[in-house]
This record gives C-alpha cells, structure tokens and sequence, in this order.
C-alpha cells in the first residue's frame, strides 16, 4: 500500500467511526517527514480516542500495518499517529479550530476522499 492508499484508508476508518470535517492533505514538498496529513474531529475525549482505536485496529487486522508512534492518547484532546509516510491528526472541535492546523499548511493541496460520506464529499 502506498502512502496515498494509507491516508485513504485512514480517513475511512476515522470516519467509519463518526468522525467529522474529514479531510487529507497532500504536504510532501512542504514537510520532509511525511506525504499526507489526515485531520478529523471527534465529539468528546472519548470519540476522540475511539476515532485513533478504530484506525489502529482496522490498520494492523485488514492491512498488517502497525502506527509507528501516538502522542496524545491519554489526554484525548488532539491526537497524532505516525505512521511514517502518513501523520493523522484526531481533534476536539476547539482544538482543530485553536491549532488551525489547515491554515497552517494551506498551500499543501486537499486531496479528494475516495469514498462517499453523507454530505457527498
């Protein structure tokens, strides 16, 4: 699988799970150490870190791909999981809109989900 397919089926699997405002963006030439970012929102604490569970178990059973670091976990608050090529970012609502992480890398192109959502996107 390569990175694109991985932060596709990340996406997927966060929203599998109820995620929100989903989305991936393509950072490769602005950021050395990954291709994509996947950001999403959860509910609560605890959607929050359903949303990382779901994309760590779904990964490793169906894909033999295991997250290579998480930070955050216990707070539940904003969490990250490396996945080498692929970073997803797991928010509270004001934690997304606090960090603004998509205005901060606003010039890496959005890339277009693979899959359909309830609003079509």
């Amino acid at each position: 699988m390569d990175s694109k397919q991985l932060a596709q089926m990340c996406a997927r699997y966060a929203y599998d799970r109820k995620s929100q405002q989903v989305s991936i963006m393509h950072v490769e030439k602005n950021f050395v150490l990954a291709d994509y970012f996947v950001v999403c929102t959860g509910n609560t604490e605890k959607h929050v870190k359903a949303i990382a569970q779901e994309i760590e178990v779904e990964l490793k059973k169906k894909h033999s791909t295991t997250c290579h670091h998480i930070e955050g976990y216990q707070e539940g608050k904003w969490i990250l999981m490396d996945f080498i090529d692929v970073i997803v970012h797991i928010y509270l609502e004001d934690m997304r809109e606090f960090y603004e992480l998509e205005d901060l890398w606003a010039d890496s192109p959005k890339v277009e989900l693979e899959f359909e959502t309830s609003s079509g996107s």
